[in-house]
């Protein structure tokens, strides 16, 4: 998104430059032609966690790292929403969230499974996701309870990663991936766009709308396959 914006800019920057330069104002020549394109990754995005994955992580993860994991797979939220979010945003069973990206405010029903986690969660500050209260030596840290900016949270993030052996590449096993599962997790339920949108806050139907073909594509043809199957087996029966 970031890098579109600057191309969009470019763009306008280019054409005022276009109408100065023939009224004669200012430069002779135009700085933002033949800019090279930045690469943009490998053009999909962060991936969803795969199931193995998933499951490692669930058995395994640790302290801050767990719990933002499951805070993200279970809401659908983004990291930087995830990393905000306060323990008096939590009201019944449900949590609310003023998206920073859209603006967008949502109540989001909690799992089961993530208000069982939380209930054994430590408190240590007003955020969900705080500094740990004590150094590695035992004394209290200077940050005990504060919330944790991306990059002190990537700290903790990353040595979990690495610990089980789920660093991969910058696009793999991240948490703003589980964003996407939990995504998936909701078109597999059955779930409408609406519906998911409600969960994730997703403004448009252009993401739901492309994880809803893939699930789709998979519901079908293990559809496909059973009835293969079905048709083998009567076969077979009937010699």
């Amino acid at each position: 998104h970031e890098i579109k914006k600057i191309y969009q800019s470019r763009l306008r920057y280019t054409g005022l430059r276009h109408f100065s330069i023939d009224r004669g104002y200012g430069l002779a020549h135009n700085p933002a032609l033949n800019i090279t394109q930045l690469k943009q990754g490998k053009g999909d995005g962060f991936a969803p966690w795969l199931p193995d994955n998933i499951d490692l992580a669930m058995a395994n993860l640790t302290g801050i790292a767990r719990t933002a994991f499951c805070v993200a797979y279970f809401t659908g939220q983004r990291s930087a929403d995830i990393l905000t979010m306060k323990w008096t945003d939590i009201a019944g069973d449900e949590v609310h969230v003023v998206q920073e990206k859209t603006g967008a405010e949502i109540w989001v029903p909690l799992h089961p499974d993530l208000q069982a986690e939380l209930a054994v969660t430590e408190r240590r500050g007003k955020t969900i996701i705080a500094a740990e209260l004590l150094r590695a030596d035992g004394q209290r840290s200077a940050t005990a309870g504060q919330p944790l900016s991306k990059d002190a949270f990537k700290k903790y993030w990353e040595r979990e990663r690495k610990r089980l052996g789920l660093s991969g590449d910058q696009y793999e096993n991240t948490l703003h991936g589980l964003r996407k599962n939990a995504t998936i997790n909701l078109l597999e339920a059955g779930c409408t766009n609406s519906q998911v949108k409600a969960i994730t806050g997703h403004s448009t139907d252009v993401m739901v709308n492309l994880y809803s073909k893939r699930v789709n594509q998979r519901r079908q043809a293990r559809e496909a396959m059973d009835k293969v199957v079905r048709f083998d087996k009567t076969a077979s029966e009937n010699g």
